[in-house]
């Protein structure tokens, strides 16, 4: 079975990916910085697919100092809940990376969230009101407990 060079790409940074994924996970720093140097070789040599191969490589570079960092912290004497918030605050550091990997691709990083539109009306078999309605409602679960007898002990 042959493989197109642009599938080969792929498959070879897809495997270096998960592989530094895993070893940087089970902190093997020198075997991480090995298949790091690998994706930056094909990243090097590739004129399509860079950005995946920038992606990844951000990605295991932002997870390596997300690595770093929590195992420095975890020599300090602190409380385990300011461990917990200072290890959950190093995420960032996976994310900056990223944004980058972004930056340099000169892609734009988008964020796929956005906030519904208000006005709009929902329509359930239980229920015809607007979005802001409906979720005040099922947020404070007024109407659920007063269309729902069998639920708080009705029709038994």
């Amino acid at each position: 079975m042959t493989h197109s060079p642009h599938s080969l790409f792929l498959i070879s940074s897809a495997s270096l990916f998960f592989s530094g994924i895993i070893l940087l996970s089970h902190r093997a720093y020198g075997w991480g910085l090995l298949l790091m140097l690998g994706l930056l070789i094909l990243y090097s040599s590739a004129k399509n697919n860079r950005s995946v191969a920038s992606l990844f490589l951000f990605f295991l570079i932002g997870f390596l100092t997300f690595q770093w960092a929590t195992g420095w912290i975890n020599g300090w004497d602190i409380s385990k809940e300011i461990n917990i918030l200072l290890n959950r605050s190093f995420l960032i550091f996976i994310l900056v990376a990223l944004a980058v990997s972004q930056w340099m691709a000169k892609e734009k990083v988008q964020f796929y969230m956005r906030l519904p539109d208000w006005s709009k009306r929902i329509s359930m078999p239980f229920t015809h009101n607007s979005i802001a309605t409906f979720f005040i409602d099922r947020t404070c679960g007024i109407k659920h407990h007063l269309h729902s007898p069998h639920l708080v002990g009705g029709n038994q």
